[in-house]
């Protein structure tokens, strides 16, 4: 198929660059470094983007396109029209929050007597520029009177004491001042106010203050944002008695930013060291010739040489660096250990007498393909993170896309070549930490503990398959006995899917009650200044937190009493919202105007006018009622052409009320823009600075559910190029979308809001959530097994472990944000955490399950091969399935798990060799040296290239892993014919190996020295029983099995396959269902705890030899007719001497000490190989 095609084309590119590399090592090591160095230079070429607003805002947010249009009719000139109601710029400002100590009445003569020093000492501050002193006074906004804009609640100050004694009343929320004709916004000054019934002001728990510069001219920012650090650090150092104060300015946000940036630096040094020590240690074993230690911190090094390349390129091409981005390199160090243990993994499954290059090159044939998936799907999931409209988001994930690539480029070429250096140290059998000589464990056995623990590694050439040497690794061992053995009981599963359903309800409520957009306060650190401003400012000031700004951006005739109606109408109907005040809050010129002209002490004004002319209308509007006190401040609410003949444009400005948090805010803007789309005739549009902000709480659900859709189906397109199998597309959709759910669920619940923030994560989550579920779906249906359980026991021993060091390795690197007193990388860590946690419990625990229910997930390429087996292969019967089921006049029991039956391959080499070559490459065992003869054979070409699962990667079905039972091809035919034709003696006795009489045969060293098997073992374990039993032909197998090359005491344990064709056979006892055997490996008790991996001949390298499959099977009944012919023949000859020396030592052996067992049962092998010897030629 076009998908194993690709997996086929990718492992044999990688299979090659792994030889490479192997070859060449220094440049692979070299290279990397020195790019990384050159790169490492675009620092110089920094430039650090803070600007809040640029960053968390939408760039194609409506906001702007409105701020656009208000500012070209309304533009404010700070030094001579300033009204902080009517702002579209934050501008410079300083601004003071005052509460009360022990909540008592700011209106009392104690407190607003500091609040009057605090104000004079402010305005009093003096800051230097260009050798000359400035005050508030010089630097400050100026209205059109050309004073400074003030705080009016200090003009109170004079009365206070008749406030506080209730002899001079304040009505709220505003207050005309007839003496003076003054209007007072209360809600601008004062917080927590209660209100008499009357609703006159009876005390209020907090005072306003806020002090706005001048920024018209370049020269003038730079003084107020000078003078804006002098303000901070004045209230830092005051202390009084009754008041505590909370201040904030203009710049407060991006410096925030700066300081989330400074407080992660400590933390990266600690998540380096935690790194590195859970790097070397998950790379270390008892074994210390095969432990890697150093390679757990080369990747780690790897890693962020991967980051810093990525960075200085970014930074070359002109690309703005962002606080968040720090949280690249710990997120990198995740991934990139993740890589390593893949690497590393697939290493240690390779054989270790081949060279390091050929080692190298399957290690990259099976695990490139695998971190290829893992890489490509985190690259394009941040590529897709790059559409979104959000700068802070679009800057990250071009950052982190790229870290992603090179730290994938550098995993395969730096840590590829140190690789191969730590390769040749194994190879030459070197201490893996000191690089000294070490002795194997299993000569060992008279030192001391601590030499056994700490000095000893490596294989014992005269017995390289020992298992002392070869222990397999525990935590995969419990993955395949303990926890896939528990998920394929029916009561387990039944828990799992409740477990799992209780998840997901708990994660759908998280998704109903989600909050969106970035509140203010979390731009900030924890332990800023700025989190008690906005605490008071949320507890104080949300009755009438906004003035909006509504605009009719359309020349209308304002004399016509219909447009009239319709201005009035639309003022209405944004007053009737719930989310605005009523029209006593509301500035609008028309109102004031007409009621001015209603009045009749106006008619002496107006008397010659024709108000219901157009020019009569302006000109009474603009040279009449804006020379008024009160109605000054509408001079800059009305746009004249340049004729001052028409009115163009028009503002008026509305009050929110009781605007609570951010989901509060995204309804009241959705709420009025609807209202202002209602009249869009006259193209009505409503602003307010904050609104830039706003505008993200609007579209981050709607972008967020988009970019999330695409990377999904991105995602399983990827997954389905690896995993041709719909059943398996369709669960990893389904984990997807339920690591989504959950993820967003459970971080609403855990206080993390949907916003730009957790929108990077939630991208990100997707190439994560991918792996784990892609990768155990290929597991599953890549194995032959013909049951679920045994597929869920091969799937989870395959990934288990890897699945487990993946999600800890990125948990570790992204442990340390957990402890940043920053929101933005607390998000980080939660949203991280979350879908590892989600992700690896889908992966072992949820998967298996559903897979093994619907059992339908086969890959087309098994299906068609099965299908050709059976058309054209005759089924013929498993020799030791002949006989009966009892060994020895006693019947054979099963305890504890099945019993494994590998399955056969086809050996191309039947195809184009001849029987003398078989004959040749057949080695008897040496009774003295305990290694068999080497084949002529070159060593990468006697085991079968085969592809390992790793993660799950390889379109191919077996696993490299089980390189010890594919040492030699040729010597199938005949020990298969030896095994099934010879007859057996009838007076032949076979002891018995029940554990309770073992020792009674065996002596404790047999268990290592001699790998004889008597009868059937299980593969997973010890846990067996062998009873009394006589039947020739298995007695017969028995003594076969350990004649030749696959058992011998001392052996250097080749493995003898029984076929070199398919064929099926229900199992010697148990289930009776159908097996294709491949081989059967017989090994001693000890050995028995050893895996059978099952493996498939690799027929790419005999391409050039292929026959149809007829000709094919054909050409193997024949030979191996006539070679069962001549054995037959043969056997006939030598009947009297082979019987001759059963009898014998059967005879010989109860009189023989345990001493003397060993030395008897090789001079019977000795005879069985002179025999077969003969047999062969």
């Amino acid at each position: 198929m076009m998908f194993n095609c690709i997996d086929r084309t990718l492992s044999n590119w990688f299979k090659h660059l792994g030889h490479f590399i192997g070859d060449n090592p220094g440049y692979f090591v070299i290279v990397p470094l020195l790019i990384a160095l050159i790169f490492a230079t675009g620092i110089q070429r920094l430039h650090y983007e803070d600007d809040p607003e640029y960053l968390f805002s939408p760039t194609n947010g409506r906001s702007k396109y409105e701020r656009q249009a208000f500012d070209q009719m309304f533009h404010m000139n700070y030094s001579q029209n300033f009204d902080s109601s009517r702002i579209t710029h934050k501008g410079r400002f300083g601004r003071v929050i005052v509460a009360t100590k022990n909540e008592a009445n700011v209106l009392s003569k104690a407190i607003f007597d500091e609040i009057v020093f605090l104000d004079k000492a402010i305005r009093s501050l003096k800051i230097e520029y260009d050798d000359v002193e400035y005050r508030y006074a010089d630097l400050c906004a100026k209205t059109e009177r050309g004073t400074c804009w003030e705080n009016d609640i200090l003009d109170f100050a004079p009365r206070i004491e008749e406030i506080e004694s209730r002899k001079y009343f304040l009505h709220y929320p505003i207050w005309i001042n007839q003496d003076v004709y003054k209007a007072y916004f209360f809600p601008a000054f004062l917080g927590g106010v209660r209100n008499d019934s009357n609703g006159l002001i009876e005390s209020a728990r907090a005072v306003n203050l806020m002090y706005f510069l001048d920024v018209t001219v370049k020269r003038g920012d730079e003084k107020a944002a000078i003078w804006e650090q002098k303000f901070l650090q004045l209230l830092a150092n005051m202390q009084f008695k009754h008041i505590s104060i909370a201040r904030f300015v203009s710049t407060t946000l991006r410096t925030e930013l700066e300081s989330n940036t400074q407080s992660l630096v400590p933390f990266f040094c600690v998540t380096v060291i935690v790194m590195l020590v859970f790097s070397v240690g998950t790379c270390m074993m008892s074994d210390w010739v095969r432990s890697k230690p150093w390679l757990g911190l080369l990747a780690c090094i790897s890693a962020e040489l991967g980051v810093v390349a990525s960075f200085g390129l970014c930074m070359y091409c002109g690309i703005d660096m962002i606080s968040i981005n720090l949280a690249a390199p710990f997120l990198m160090l995740g991934v990139g250990m993740d890589d390593a243990f893949v690497l590393l993994a697939a290493w240690r499954r390779t054989n270790p007498s081949h060279s390091v290059s050929v080692r190298l090159g399957h290690t990259y044939s099976e695990a490139a393909i695998s971190i290829t998936i893992t890489s490509v799907t985190n690259f394009i999931s941040f590529m897709i993170g790059i559409l979104t409209p959000f700068p802070s988001v679009r800057i990250f994930c071009i950052y982190t896309s790229i870290a992603v690539l090179f730290t994938y480029i550098y995993h395969i070429t730096f840590f590829g070549g140190c690789m191969a250096f730590f390769g040749y140290i194994e190879k030459r059998k070197l201490h893996a930490l000191v690089f000294v000589p070490v002795m194997p464990k299993s000569l060992a056995v008279n030192k001391g503990s601590c030499f056994q623990l700490f000095c000893t590694g490596g294989r014992n050439e005269a017995d390289p398959d020992n298992p002392i040497d070869n222990k397999d690794h525990a935590v995969m061992i419990f993955f395949r006995d303990n926890l896939a053995n528990s998920l394929n009981k029916r009561s387990i599963k039944v828990v799992v899917l409740a477990i799992f359903l209780v998840y997901l309800i708990i994660g759908i409520y998280g998704c109903t009650i989600v909050k969106e957009g970035l509140d203010r306060r979390k731009l900030s650190r924890d332990d800023s200044y700025s989190v008690k401003y906005y605490d008071y400012d949320d507890r104080f000031f949300r009755e009438y937190p906004y003035r909006i700004q509504v605009m009719v951006n359309k020349t209308l005739n304002y004399a016509d009493p219909d447009v009239q109606d319709q201005i009035e109408a639309m003022l209405l109907k944004f007053e009737s919202s719930e989310y605005v005040e009523s029209s006593i809050l509301t500035e609008s010129w028309l109102r004031a105007y007409k009621s001015f002209l209603q009045q009749e002490q106006s008619f002496i004004f107006v008397q010659a006018l024709n108000i219901t002319d157009k020019q009569d209308f302006i000109r009474g509007f603009r040279d009449i009622f804006l020379h008024f006190p009160l109605t000054e401040t509408f001079r800059n609410d009305v746009v004249f052409n340049e004729n001052g003949t028409e009115i163009i444009a028009t503002r008026y400005v509305i009050q929110t009320k009781n605007i609570k948090d951010a989901n509060m805010e995204k309804d009241m803007l959705i709420a009025l823009r609807r209202i202002a789309d209602s009249f869009h005739e006259y193209n009505v549009q409503i602003f307010h600075q904050l609104f830039i902000f706003f505008d993200q709480f609007i579209l981050v659900r709607d972008i967020s559910l988009q970019t999330i859709s695409i990377a999904a189906f991105v995602m399983m397109f990827i997954s389905l190029l690896f995993i041709p199998s719909p059943i398996c597309a369709f669960w990893v959709a389904f984990s997807i979308i339920s690591i989504e759910i959950g993820v967003i669920g459970y971080m609403t619940l855990w206080a993390v809001n949907l916003d730009s923030i957790s929108m990077i994560n939630l991208i990100m989550c997707i190439g994560f959530s991918v792996d784990f579920s892609a990768h155990i779906c290929y597991a599953y249906i890549s194995c032959e097994a013909s049951t679920p359980s045994e597929r869920v026991r091969h799937a989870l021993y395959s990934l288990g472990l890897p699945i487990l060091q993946g999600s800890v390795s990125t948990i570790l690197g992204i442990i340390a944000l957990a402890f940043t007193p920053s929101y933005l990388f607390l998000t980080f860590f939660k949203t991280v955490f979350l879908v590892m946690l989600f992700g690896a419990t889908h992966g072992v625990l949820l998967l298996p399950v559903l897979l093994s229910i619907t059992d339908n997930c086969r890959s087309d390429r098994e299906k068609s091969d099965k299908s050709l087996y059976r058309n054209n292969v005759s089924l013929t019967p498993h020799p030791f399935d002949r006989s009966e089921k009892t060994f020895d006049g006693k019947r054979i029991t099963q305890n504890g798990n099945p019993i494994y039956i590998p399955r056969p391959t086809y050996i191309e080499a039947l195809v184009s060799s001849t029987e003398a070559k078989y004959n040749e490459t057949t080695s008897p065992v040496d009774e003295d040296s305990g290694q068999g003869s080497k084949s002529s054979a070159s060593s990468e070409d006697s085991v079968i290239n085969e592809k390992d699962l790793g993660l799950g990667t390889s379109g191919e079905e077996c696993s490299e892993g089980s390189w010890k039972a594919s040492k030699e091809k040729a010597a199938i035919i005949q020990s298969e014919n030896q095994l099934q034709h010879f007859p057996m003696p009838r007076n032949l006795s076979v002891p018995n190996l029940n554990r309770k009489n073992q020792s009674k045969w065996l002596p404790s060293t047999s268990h290592e020295d001699s790998h004889v098997n008597y009868g059937y073992i299980s593969d997973s374990g010890d846990n067996y029983t062998v009873e009394h039993s006589s039947h020739p032909l298995a007695s017969r197998k028995a003594e076969a099995n350990s004649s030749q090359a696959i058992c011998a005491a001392g052996s250097s344990a080749k493995t003898n396959r029984l076929s070199a064709y398919h064929y099926e056979s229900p199992l010697p006892f148990g289930s009776g269902r159908h097996h294709q055997l491949e081989f059967q490996k017989i090994t001693a008790p000890n050995a028995a705890k050893e895996s059978l991996y099952y493996r498939q001949s690799d027929q790419r390298q005999h391409n050039k030899h292929q026959k149809t499959p007829e000709q094919f099977f054909q050409e193997i009944e024949k030979r191996r007719m006539e070679i069962k012919r001549r054995l037959q023949q043969q056997q006939n000859e030598q009947k009297p001497k082979y019987q001759h020396n059963y009898q014998e030592r059967e005879k010989r052996r109860p009189n023989e000490s345990e001493n003397n067992f060993l030395t008897n049962n090789r001079q019977i092998k000795k005879n069985f190989h002179q025999f077969g010897d003969k047999t062969s030629e």
